[in-house]
């Protein structure tokens, strides 16, 4: 197998989670670059983990794949709505956060209705 491109997306969501990265990330990582060929700025490249590392800390990745901002998961601030504060939960994340809308908790968003 050749550094520069991964074996599996499963092996990149394994190594996303080595570095402390989401799952989200790994499967983001994977499907872009199978979708680009592995290149980055029209070259091939040449280490994929060095890549991965260099974009998460870089903050290339979408925005949907970091996990929510670490004032957020230490339940500082609050809704920009209602201003509720956030409530965080046992996983590190926040109880009362939506992740499709930075910055509203769950009884603010658009999607409330939608579960």
């Amino acid at each position: 197998m050749k550094q520069g491109k991964a074996g599996s997306e499963e092996e990149v969501i394994l190594f996303a989670s080595t570095i402390g990265a989401t799952e989200k990330a790994g499967r983001w990582f994977w499907h872009k670059n199978e979708a680009s060929g592995w290149m980055n700025a029209k070259q091939p490249i040449k280490n994929w983990r060095s890549c991965f590392i260099a974009w998460w800390e870089a903050d290339y990745f979408p925005r949907n794949c970091y996990p929510a901002p670490v004032a957020k998961r230490q339940g500082l601030g609050g809704c920009g709505n209602c201003g509720a504060e956030w409530i965080p939960d046992k996983k590190g994340g926040i109880e009362n956060f939506c992740p499709k809308h930075e910055g509203i908790c769950t009884k603010c968003c658009e999607c409330r209705n939608s579960k």
